[in-house]
Parts: structure tokens; sequence; C-alpha cells
């Protein structure tokens, strides 16, 4: 048997240089440079339509700022993180489309900022410059549907999670490591599959002990505060939820609707989506992962590498743990992507020592592709036409363009007080026309996952009927969110009169006998 031995043989890495940043103004300059680049990245994607899941966001912050709840007045499986950050928004820079977005381009120049220093802790100030430029320039790459959505928002706490962890192993302070652990509880509850890389610097710090056979008491001890303060972070954001009675309500969206999410998919249809998709972020980011690929060839045994090839593979782990490959879940890439980056450079700058073709052809290819597949979302003249340009192939993306045009009619044909439903996956029409919804099921793919959840929402309508029905699941491809739709439109059939099609939906306005028996009541 093998004798463990219990006195510490891992070592930490020198301490933190006391100047992370030269002095020198040119880098200075350039830092600064590239922290402004995802804000003008983002400039032609600030007034574009809410896609469906911004537009969800986007109204559920909005009754935030009436006074209602998450989970408990809106039906979702995202961690309430963005809700805030949307509804903060809203009160910054007023309830505009391009208020959220804005705050996340600014949320990105931070992150770019930590992208420097996080290299600077283990590169030159040259490579940590290049790993800032590209990450701040992967941005652009508009395909993975730069816009609002969770995991855009989800990488400043991503990387403050590592820098702070990176900062904790290098001088060994439990402060780091406790932050590390608080930042990573705020990830976790923007996005839960931030866990993966969570976990990943958990198991990082742990492997010297397992390749060594030696415990080492003090890493043990920090990443249990580093563990506590994670728990912490995620007990405090789901604290007022408890004590406003929507601890139940939280626990059904977040856990249990989750993990059926997640589960609905068996692994031939996660293998074959894997396959058929595999080429779509090769070809739209071509250039950043084509340097994370020579970046294998410079891992060698530095520990510290792996730290960060290790990182970026944490990230890509939790899409495949989720079994669905939407383009925006590829955001999460992005920063590993820059961080690994210097790493490529540094194969390209020893093979064009030998010869200039490799990397030069290197560079103008896969630059090319990039601006082939992301250019012409950027140069379109309208903010729709950028929006059909980003989601090219999707026919909700014609609806989300028309959505303003549908809610202000039903702006027009309702009273503020009035209710309306959509059935379908167009939530933004509450949020434009500002009119709330008689269930907390605001739009109905949770009914293609859970059944059981349709008998509630017909609960609530029947309970309190909108007046108009916006009936856009008709016109949606199926794909695999069918489900029964008899008894929604049996409720429609006895209770409303078709107006007719408008826009991309069929309209059902509350019948005048059924409204004047409401009116009148029991």
């Amino acid at each position: 048997m093998t004798r463990l031995h219990f006195e510490s043989k891992v070592s930490f890495p020198a301490a933190v240089p006391k100047r992370l940043v030269l002095g020198h103004k040119a880098l200075v300059a350039c830092v600064v440079a590239s922290a402004i680049v995802p804000l003008l990245l983002y400039l032609p994607s600030l007034t574009e339509p809410f896609d469906r899941d911004e537009g969800f966001y986007a109204a559920v912050a909005q009754l935030i700022l009436h006074g209602d709840l998450p989970y408990r007045d809106s039906f979702d499986n995202k961690p309430p993180i963005v809700f805030g950050w949307y509804a903060i928004s809203f009160v910054l820079f007023g309830e505009h489309v391009w208020a959220p977005r804005l705050l996340v381009s600014i949320l990105l120049s931070i992150t770019t900022g930590l992208v420097y220093i996080q290299g600077r802790l283990l590169f030159s100030s040259r490579e940590a410059l290049i790993a800032a430029f590209a990450f701040a320039t992967s941005v652009g790459v508009i395909r993975f549907e730069t816009n609002a959505n969770t995991e855009y928002f989800m990488l400043l706490p991503m990387v403050a999670g590592l820098l702070t962890f990176t900062l904790g192993m290098r001088g060994g302070s439990r402060g780091w490591f406790l932050l590390s652990g608080v930042i990573h509880g705020i990830a976790i509850m923007t996005k839960e599959t931030s866990a993966f890389n969570f976990v990943f610097l958990m198991l990082w710090a742990i492997f010297p002990m397992w390749r060594n056979r030696v415990l080492d008491f003090k890493v043990l001890a920090s990443l249990s505060v580093m563990a506590a303060g994670c728990a912490l972070a995620v007990f405090a954001i789901i604290l007022p939820f408890i004590l406003l009675g929507a601890g139940n309500e939280f626990f059904d969206t977040a856990i249990v609707y989750t993990l059926q999410y997640v589960g609905d998919r068996n692994a031939a249809q996660r293998i074959t989506d894997m396959i058929l998709t595999a080429i779509f972020p090769l070809a739209v980011a071509c250039p950043w992962l084509i340097l994370v690929f020579f970046a294998t060839f410079r891992l060698s045994g530095d520990r510290w590498n792996w730290l960060l090839f290790g990182w970026l593979l944490a990230s890509e782990a939790s899409i495949l743990f989720v079994g669905r490959f939407y383009a925006h879940y590829y955001a999460i890439l992005l920063p590993g992507m820059g961080l690994v980056a210097p790493l490529g450079v540094r194969y390209l700058k020893s093979q064009w020592e030998k010869s200039r073709i490799l990397p030069v052809l290197v560079m103008v290819s896969t630059i090319g592709l990039a601006i082939w597949f992301n250019g012409p979302a950027y140069v379109k003249n309208s903010p729709a036409d950028r929006h059909l340009a980003k989601f090219p192939g999707d026919p909700l993306a014609e609806f989300e363009v028309q959505s303003p045009d549908l809610a202000a009619y039903i702006a027009e044909n309702t009273l503020p007080g009035d209710k309306i439903y959509n059935l379908g996956f167009q939530a933004e029409t509450y949020f434009y026309a500002d009119r709330r919804s008689p269930t907390k099921y605001m739009f109905d793919r949770p009914f293609a996952i859970d059944n059981s959840l349709l008998k509630d929402a017909l609960r609530d309508l029947n309970a309190d009927k909108p007046v108009l029905i916006i009936d856009s699941a008709r016109y949606e491809p199926p794909g695999d969110m069918y489900y029964d739709r008899a008894a929604v439109l049996e409720f429609i059939k006895a209770n409303y009169d078709y107006v007719g099609k408008v826009y991309y939906a069929d309209v059902y306005r509350l019948k005048e006998e059924v409204a004047s028996g409401i009116r009148s009541g029991p």
C-alpha cells in the first residue's frame, strides 16, 4: 500500500508581480483600445429587434419593475441574475431595446481588461495584449448571436472567477479563493453551465496531489473556502425568493424543469446534432479556433497553460451537457479562445522563422472566412435586415422583426390594464405592448417539455381570460417542441372570436358575451 505523506509537497508559483500592467504608454493605450472594441462591435446590434430569449427577459424585467417576482409570476428555467441585469438596464437607460445590449457591451469591455490581467499573470505584456485583443474581437462573431443573452452576461463573472482563482493559487491568500467562490456563484446564477468551469478549477488544483499521491492541506483548505464562497453566493441570491414565498416555484423551474429540459434529448439526438453542428463554430470563428488548435503544440508540460486550455474545454463540455447546440451557447467559448490565443501565436511565430507560407496562409484564409460569415450582418442598412442576417434560415427571426408592429396593433386594440396571451414563443410582444399575461407561462415551450404545465396555464386562462390571444404557434415550425394543442384550441373556440391573421399570428378577441359575464360577475 502506498503511504500518503501529509506534509505539503505542492508549492505555489511565485507571487504575483506588483505591476500587472507595464507603464509603457503605448501598451496602456492598446489595452484601452482593446477594451473599447466590444462596445464598437455591439453598436450595429443595439437597435435590432429582440430575439425570443431577449424578449422574454425584457418582459420579466418589466414585470419586476412593476413589483412582480420571477418564477412566481413568470415561468422560466434561467437563474435570476439575467432578469436583474435587464431590470438594471431599464432603470439606467429606460425601457428600450438597446438598454440591455448597451449594458452587456460595457460588461464585456470590463471583461476585456480582466482577460488582459489574467494573461499578464501567465504571459508577457505583449502576449497578454494578444489575449485581450483576441477576446475583444471575438465578440464580433455575430453568428454566435451577439446580443444580450445569458451567455454574454455570464462572461464577466466567469473570467473574474478564473482571475481571482489564479491570484489565489499564485499568492496563496484565501481571500482570493473566497472572492473567486462568490464570483463563481454569481456566474452559476447567471447560467448554471458555468459550474463546469468552477469544477474544472477545483480539479486542476487537486490534480498534483493525485499525481504525486501527496495531500496538501493548504490547497484543500483554500478550495474549501472557495466552495463555501460559491455556496454562500448562490444561497444569498436564492434567499429573497424563499423569503417572499417563491422558493417552491424557483425549485420547480430552476431545478426540476431544467433537468427535464436537459434530459429531454436522447443520446442519439445529442450525437447527431453534435456532428451536424461541428463545422459551424469552426466556420464562423475560424481565426480564434485555429489558434486554439495550434496552441496544442505549445502546451508541453506547463501546468498554467493547461489551466487555460482545460478551462476552455470545460466551457465546451457545458455545451455538450445541455445537448442543444444553439448558436449563442458558443459564446461561452470566447474568453477561453482569447486566453489560449497567445500560445497559438507562439506556434505561428516559430513557423514564421522557418517559412512565412503557413502563417500567411492561416491568417488570410481564417480571417477571410470569419469576414465571409459574419460580415454581411454588419453591412446591412437597417436593424431588421441585420437581425435577419444574424439568424439566417430561422423562420422565427421574421416574426421577431414584425413583433414591434404586432405589439403596436395589440396596444391600439387593448387598454393598459387589459391582459393578453401569446400562444407561441414570442414573449417579446408583452414587452413591446406593455401588457401582462394572465398566467406565468408566458410562452408555450414549457408545455413541450412537461405537458402537465399546460393544465396549469389553462386553469389560469379560464380564471382570468385575456382580452386577446395571439396564436403564433400555429405558424411556428414544430421541430422538437411539439405538444398537443387540442385543449388550448377548445378553450379559444369556446371563448373567443377570430379577428384574423395579423402579421405572423392569428388574433382572437374575447367574445362580448363572455366579457359581459366577467364584468357582471357571478
